[in-house]
């Protein structure tokens, strides 16, 4: 069964530099999001489930995820804040499947293949995100 591609709308675009022993305490999120670690090192955890991480990782956490970050080093990162349609042109299977699945909460994390390509899109989106918004 093929699905249709899902459709993002981009809510926010955080660019955020942590101090060694700063911390995040129990954000929530409002949205589903991508935090992407740019510089540094912490210990982050999502819904009580912590990740050391170091430069160039990424993690996903669905809406409601509880998010807490413990920086080491000077911690640097991205959080893109975003939801997601997916057209529901399928029927009642999609629907189905989507509704038991919820692709877009699931928590997951990973060192990204190309890190610094990565990178540099997201502050290119970073740039654009301040010029729409004047911040």
């Amino acid at each position: 069964m093929a699905m249709e591609p899902a459709s993002i709308h981009v809510l926010d675009v955080r660019h955020v530099m942590m101090e060694l022993g700063e911390q995040l305490l129990s954000y929530r999120l409002p949205a589903s999001a991508f935090l992407y670690a740019t510089k540094g090192s912490a210990q982050v955890w999502l819904d009580d489930v912590v990740h050391m991480t170091e430069h160039f990782h990424v993690f996903h956490g669905g809406k409601g995820t509880c998010v807490d970050i413990a920086a080491g080093e000077n911690f640097e990162y991205y959080l893109i804040l975003y939801n997601a349609m997916v057209p529901v042109i399928g029927g009642r299977d999609i629907v189905q499947l989507l509704e038991n699945e919820r692709p877009f909460d699931i928590q997951y994390e990973f060192p990204p293949q190309y890190p610094l390509a990565l990178h540099d899109s997201i502050s290119l989106m970073n740039q654009e995100w301040k010029q729409m918004f004047k911040r």
